[in-house]
């Protein structure tokens, strides 16, 4: 199974694409399956908020880092990593159904989890000498609590929290990047504008949620959040995702309803490592089974915020109108995603960002421009292609096909080895070795395609 879903990804690139080819040189082993490495070693845990309320963490580390003797490892010995913190509503780690559990999928070897959500990430980055941690946020996946409203105050300091956590482990050196498609991505900035983060990847992220997706030019966008409220409710309540109008791409349906049975549960297989011993014994110790706990986080997303109808309500207008009232206070759309706010953390904690945004993407070429706009070049670098949300197609007049070109995730790697690790710009010389030139920070801050002439220009 897996040689033939390596074969399938690497023979699409040989096959028709968009005429969308990086503008970047793309390095030697940038691929969906990761080339030759060794797969990575996963472990997971719960990590308790200030409120007491448990987030599904799953850690990724290149796999020989340190040893296999977990009590040596935990006193030290291995080189702490940068790491990428990847915050989901999504589900950040699947559990595979009984008919793929012994086989290789998509290069992932034989388990009882897939990280569809990450894969790319992961696969990408911790092989190169990365920590990967992918957190199911507040009232989704296998994390506990509920969601009155998506991105409000109690869940943005979890992601402060979170960070600050992650900032504390053996296995981080302190260098943090964040970000990733979407949610994803609002995630990361929200995060990054509280401390902690150097480096956020803003991908087909837009800013605001009612100007750019639920009622662009005042016009509620019901098509829309009919599907993805659909797709959210039935992911936060560990149920198959509807097919909401055969949105959904048939591959995705494939994997999802054949080779996947859900969220993953937490295992616990950090527990050696935790250093508060007493949080263990009270909130891991509890006798309950990985699915038990599985299935009690998910029994308190019953009541997330019902965005379907929310977006029927005529009480519900414009962007000032009381969606919500949570703790005696009226919330508003000003009160949800990202804001100035966001943008004064971002500058004032000197995160660099880079955003990428397509034309057939909502709002999130104006999301991205306000930010850029807002952030400057020194800080801030944009790209935007002919894409749809998350560069999964490409639509230039000319093109023999709709399959991207584009290595969306090699271009976000060599940003973070930039940010992160200081290699900004690798040139590989088979004779002579590797030489680092300036690179990604001597590029123009923004890229943008002229499609028609298929061309990218600079600005």
């Amino acid at each position: 199974v897996g040689l033939v879903a390596c074969w399938g990804t690497t023979r699409g690139a040989q096959q028709a694409a968009c005429s969308d080819a990086p503008f970047f040189k793309v390095p030697p082993g940038a691929s969906f399956c990761g080339g030759a490495n060794l797969p990575p070693v996963r472990h997971s845990l719960y990590v308790p908020m200030s409120d007491g309320v448990g987030l599904a963490v799953d850690i990724f580390l290149p796999n020989g880092w340190g040893t296999t003797n977990l009590q040596q490892w935990k006193l030290g010995g291995a080189e702490p990593l940068p790491t990428f913190l990847h915050l989901t509503r999504y589900h950040r780690s699947n559990k595979r159904s009984w008919l793929t559990r012994f086989f290789f999928l998509f290069g992932d070897p034989p388990s009882d989890v897939l990280s569809v959500r990450s894969l790319h990430y992961i696969n990408m980055f911790v092989p190169s000498g990365y920590a990967f941690v992918t957190v199911d946020v507040r009232g989704t996946g296998a994390s506990f609590g509920s969601r009155p409203l998506d991105l409000i105050e109690r869940e943005i300091l979890d992601f402060k929290e979170i960070s600050e956590w992650v900032k504390e482990q053996r296995f981080c050196n302190g260098r943090i990047g964040t970000g990733g498609i979407s949610y994803d991505g609002i995630t990361g900035a929200l995060m990054a504008a509280q401390g902690n983060i150097d480096a956020a990847a803003l991908l087909f992220a837009p800013g605001d949620i009612y100007e750019d997706i639920a009622a662009p030019g005042g016009v509620p966008c019901t098509g829309f959040v009919d599907m993805y409220g659909q797709f959210t409710t039935a992911s936060e309540n560990n149920e198959p995702v509807l097919d909401v109008d055969n949105e959904l791409p048939g591959a995705y349906k494939l994997v999802m309803g054949v080779m996947l049975d859900g969220v993953a549960p937490v295992d616990n297989h950090a527990e050696w490592w935790i250093d508060d011993q007493d949080f263990y014994q009270s909130y891991l110790g509890l006798g309950r089974s990985p699915e038990q706990e599985l299935a009690a986080a998910v029994k308190e997303h019953r009541g997330n915020f019902d965005m379907k109808a929310a977006i029927r309500n005529p009480a519900i207008a414009a962007k000032d109108d009381t969606i919500v009232e949570v703790d005696g206070k009226g919330l508003t759309f000003h009160d949800v995603g990202i804001s100035t706010k966001t943008f004064d953390g971002l500058r004032e904690h000197k995160v660099k960002v880079y955003s990428v945004a397509g034309y057939f993407d909502s709002g999130s070429i104006r999301s991205a421009a306000r930010l850029h706009n807002y952030l400057g070049p020194q800080q801030s670098k944009l790209t935007i292609g002919p894409w749809s949300h998350g560069c999964r197609a490409c639509y230039t007049p000319s093109a023999a096909s709709t399959v991207p070109q584009y290595e969306l995730f090699a271009d976000v790697k060599r940003f973070f080895d930039c940010e992160l690790k200081g290699e900004c710009g690798v040139t590989h010389h088979p004779e002579n070795g590797t030489i680092n030139n300036p690179g990604m920070r001597t590029e123009a801050p923004v890229h943008y395609f002229v499609s028609g002439l298929d061309e990218w220009r600079t600005t």
